[in-house]
């Protein structure tokens, strides 16, 4: 009996520490230039692993996109949508306070800078380093 409460105990923690949590950002930087802006931002990611890390890059680009991060807005509005974005994901506030990044990620147009995140994200491509 002992065993199977602490079992279920024990899941409950690592399902709260895992999935319990939503991203956070941390930091954000934004850099206007007159061909466009780029978009740095740190984020927490409260997991204890991330198992698809582009599936979570696109999830973040599309909070970035909608606008819906509980810590941060971004003003849109003054220079448009930002021509690139870099993301750098910590998965945890201890990780972040002693710069061990999990991973980067980098959003950006190959091609011209006519394009935004938003109307043409076909243009856009993800590197994850």
């Amino acid at each position: 009996m002992i065993v199977c409460l602490a079992v279920l105990m024990a899941s409950s923690i690592l399902g709260y520490l895992q999935f319990g949590r939503d991203v956070e950002v941390c930091s954000s930087n934004p850099k206007i230039f007159s061909n466009g802006s780029l978009e740095e931002i740190s984020i927490i990611a409260n997991k204890l692993y991330i198992f698809d890390q582009e599936k979570f890059a696109e999830c973040l680009l599309k909070r970035c996109a909608d606008n819906s991060f509980r810590e941060v807005r971004f003003s849109y509005d003054l220079s448009g949508y930002p021509k690139e974005m870099h993301i750098t994901v910590y998965m945890n506030w201890t990780a972040w306070r002693w710069k061990r990044a999990a991973f980067e990620i980098c959003y950006s147009s190959p091609e011209d800078d006519q394009y935004n995140m938003v109307e043409n994200p076909e243009m856009f491509k993800i590197e994850i380093q």
